[in-house]
């Protein structure tokens, strides 16, 4: 009954002939099936049902790519328009592959923000489910909090709580608020010693000086208000010929009730201010985005308890609010907050289903891995890659992933735990941004090998490593790779030390030499040098693996003095 009201409300907010019908209930009804080729059969099924020709409804499930335009302050995503918030900070952007599955994907996810549905993505890893939030996030201009959720999350994490504060901080807390309110009161202008003073007296911590301050704004501020809806009720609701004309009535009654909460936000920051620390309610991540009306994507959400997710009952209302139990106090969410959630497949180890009621509130749908289409993953490849890689070698690149993910699947490789490596394109995609940003300095060849085979390679089993070097090498079929792999660039600078051909940042303490009681073996050597392409990579957190004593934070160890930082 839910997926049918939810239809009709797509039907009433996106208009258009009977393919447009059949568009809205491909997404309501069948995006959530898991399995392609079924999936492929329930889509057919509605077009049948819809009247809808099957050529057509084929060249929709093959062919189908919508355009991405921005005109002005609109985003429009196949028939999903959104408003660009240009006030949003800009993110770094990194690269993103312009295919027919991320654009329909685009246009699935912009359909539930243009209607304000909660989103559910679910597929398995590494399948771009939060990259492609994030780049609609992007090019929405909206502000994307990513919130990692795990089995020793608790609601308190999401929703805030009572934390011990400096004293500071709270009235750094309200003097932006003031700040804020202030502006969209009076002049700043012509009160510009006024907010000198205030200023001047939270520098100096002086928070008797400060609360008069903001006690004195706040008495004006009523009176002016005052003045001006009584100017208003005489002149009948019309904005009056003086430079308060931007208040109007709607305006003049929501800063008195803005004043009244900050009011009470002062009282509390008056009751605690002779305290060096302080208990303040801190907001959550979910709050926050709730408030100001920014995204947030909750990732891993089936890994939280059932007890850590009720607390998102009140968003998936059509109220949508947040209750916080420890204030007492309920959220009115803004209008332009979003919720997305991320998942896997129940099937793996303390991943399970999401409960029913939760599950049916979202509007779900499995993200499949894309890179089944061949055209689809070499532009892929060409976008994480530099512009100059030649076609062949772009080739040979996907050949080697393909090839890889093969013998992962046959059992022909281990990992040091002999357990089967999972490769998926955030595999792929991490190995081709290494090469992008060291091509300059090391060649393309040499930091496309190095990428590659720190994200493929350096996890396996040695016997089964060299099966997958094996692949590997075929991507630079008919070149010396030997002599490629030889060649070091010249330092960057004096804060820089080489180790095993790669050069690292210098820490603050004095560096060591190499050979300081550090017994360097033929297989150290090489455990040592892939853990400093990893360190000179320095996007990603490195897990070292291995049994009991076997050197792993000895390894740690030594590099950290051989380039001169604390350990």
């Amino acid at each position: 009954t839910r997926d049918l009201v939810r239809w009709c409300t797509r039907l009433r907010a996106f208009s258009g002939d009977g393919f447009a019908r059949f568009q809205e209930a491909v997404d309501t009804f069948t995006l959530r099936e898991p399995d392609y080729e079924r999936w492929r059969v329930l889509v057919q099924r509605v077009g049948a049902v819809l009247g809808v020709a099957a050529a057509r409804v084929d060249q929709y499930i093959d062919q189908h790519s919508p355009g991405v335009v921005k005109t002005g302050r609109t985003l429009k995503i196949g028939r999903a328009a959104l408003t660009i918030d240009k006030a949003a900070p800009a993110g770094e952007r990194m690269p993103f592959a312009d295919t027919h599955h991320s654009r329909r994907l685009l246009e699935r996810i912009a359909a539930c923000v243009r209607l304000g549905e909660p989103a559910l993505l679910m597929g398995e890893t590494g399948t771009g489910k939060t990259t492609v939030v994030q780049h609609l996030a992007a090019l929405a201009g909206r502000t994307l909090s990513v919130f990692n959720l795990s089995q020793q999350s608790d609601a308190s994490d999401l929703l805030g709580g009572f934390r011990p504060v400096d004293i500071g901080l709270i009235a750094l807390r309200l003097r932006e608020s003031f700040d804020v309110l202030f502006a969209r009161t009076v002049s700043v202008r012509k009160n510009a010693a006024f907010l000198d003073k205030a200023r001047a007296a939270f520098g100096k911590r002086d928070w008797k000086r400060l609360i008069g301050l903001y006690r004195a704004a706040l008495k004006n501020a009523r009176q002016m208000l005052a003045a001006a809806r009584e100017q208003l009720n005489e002149t009948q609701g019309e904005p009056p010929s003086t430079k308060r004309a931007r208040l109007t009535a709607a305006s003049v009654g929501e800063l008195a009730e803005e004043w009244d909460a900050f009011e009470r936000h002062l009282g509390e920051f008056e009751a605690m201010r002779g305290a060096k620390m302080a208990f303040s309610f801190v907001e959550g991540a979910l709050v926050k985005a709730a408030r100001t009306g920014a995204w947030i994507l909750l990732d891993e959400v089936n890994l939280a308890s059932p007890e850590t997710l009720a607390c998102l009952g009140g968003l998936l209302q059509r109220e949508r609010s947040l209750l916080l139990a420890e204030t007492g106090t309920r959220v009115a969410c803004h209008p332009e907050f979003r919720l997305f959630a991320c998942m896997n497949p129940a099937t793996d180890v303390g991943k399970r289903d999401l409960p029913p009621a939760l599950r049916s509130s979202f509007s779900e749908m499995f993200v499949h891995a894309p890179d089944a289409n061949s055209d689809d993953l070499l532009a892929i490849v060409r976008a994480h890659l530099p512009a100059n890689a030649p076609a062949a070698l772009c080739h040979r690149v996907i050949a080697f992933y393909r090839a890889a993910k093969a013998r992962a699947a046959e059992h022909a490789l281990v990992d040091g735990a002999n357990q089967r490596p999972h490769y998926s394109l955030r595999t792929l995609t991490r190995g081709l941004t290494y090469a992008r940003e060291h091509a300059q300095a090391y060649s393309l060849r040499r930091a496309l090998y190095d990428g590659l085979f720190m994200t493929f390679a350096t996890q396996l089993e040695g016997a089964t490593q060299a099966v997958l070097v094996r692949e590997l090498h075929a991507v630079f079929a008919g070149e010396n790779l030997a002599q490629i792999l030889r060649q070091t660039p010249p330092a960057r600078g004096a804060d820089a030390v080489l180790v095993q051909g790669f050069w690292l940042p210098t820490g603050r303490e004095e560096a060591e030499d190499a050979d300081s009681g550090y017994v360097i073996t033929h297989s150290v050597e090489a455990k040592i040098a892939s853990l400093a392409r990893a360190v000179m990579c320095g996007r990603y957190p490195v897990l070292i693996q291995g049994p009991t004593s076997a050197g792993k934070t000895s390894m740690v160890q030594h590099l950290a003095r051989v380039t001169g930082h604390k350990f």
